[in-house]
């Protein structure tokens, strides 16, 4: 093979040939010119990003002084939680009025009691019994505002309210005196006068009066108004309790219906109550 030729020299546009070290200073001068250039960018960027931040360090250095939150929205209550647990037990707290109600159903009647000790004898000619009901008695009429009881005695009912001794004292200015119903007679005339009839139909249930019993000169040892003892009576269960300390008379409670039914307790004297008038017919007429 025919030796080749080395390249020819590279000529400028005048004409000027360069030879292969020309070429690489040119080079070396370009670079240099570039990374000139280079690094003047970076510091030029360098100080744009060095104001962004110094700009931004003043903002945020304002609205730490100046709250940039907004203005407070309006209170507003959530849903309500769960009940918490019971608290402990609250003092114990004073004792409220003492009532009364009305009478409940009569019992059935209860087991005989034991027998009595044996009673002093008669005479031969026997024990004299109560006195009787004269004839003029059994015939002389009761006035007009009593109702005749069946067993010689007049009853008149009063019904405004008052306290015991008032009530004795109206019927003492009547010549009579409170009720006694002393014994069976009595009781049954006291449960069916006619007035009874008449509250009835008012719609009146239950009517409590003064009666002349009490126990104001002995506790505990009753007496009519005439100072007779008490016997036994139809005290109202409990009764009597003397539960104020100081329920010195008493009062019959009427049970009104088919068949009236009354029975005893005891309160203050202070009470109001209607009450009822005995009149014995006799010399002496009523006044009132």
């Amino acid at each position: 093979m025919p030796a080749q030729k080395p390249p020819p020299e590279a000529s400028d546009r005048k004409g000027a040939t360069h030879t292969r070290e020309d070429w690489r200073s040119l080079a070396d001068e370009g670079a240099n010119v570039n990374n000139a250039m280079y690094y003047s960018s970076i510091e030029v960027n360098m100080t744009v990003l060095s104001e962004e931040i110094q700009k931004l360090t003043v903002r945020m250095t304002e609205m730490e002084r100046n709250d940039f939150r907004g203005p407070k929205g309006p209170a507003s209550l959530g849903l309500p939680g769960p009940p918490g647990p019971p608290g402990p037990p609250g003092a114990k707290g004073p004792q409220g009025p003492a009532t009364r109600g009305p009478p409940g159903e009569r019992g059935p009647m209860g087991p005989a009691g034991a027998k009595g000790e044996l009673g002093p004898a008669c005479p031969a000619l026997g024990c004299a019994g109560p006195p009787g009901m004269t004839d003029a008695q059994k015939e002389v009429s009761c006035p007009d505002d009593y109702s005749d009881g069946g067993n010689g005695i007049c009853y008149k009912l009063f019904q405004s309210s008052v306290t015991f001794s008032e009530a004795a004292e109206t019927c003492r200015r009547s010549g009579g005196t409170l009720a006694m119903p002393r014994d069976a007679a009595s009781y049954h005339a006291l449960q069916n006068p006619p007035f009874w009839r008449v509250l009835t139909a008012e719609g009146i249930n239950i009517y409590k009066h003064w009666i002349g019993l009490g126990d104001q000169r002995s506790e505990r040892r009753y007496e009519w108004m005439d100072g007779a003892p008490m016997g036994s009576g139809p005290w109202s269960p409990g009764e009597p309790n003397d539960k104020s300390g100081d329920e010195d008379c008493v009062e019959s409670e009427v049970t009104l219906g088919s068949t009236n039914w009354a029975s005893l307790n005891d309160v203050p004297c202070s009470k109001r109550r209607p009450f009822i008038c005995q009149f014995i017919p006799g010399p002496t007429k009523p006044t009132g």
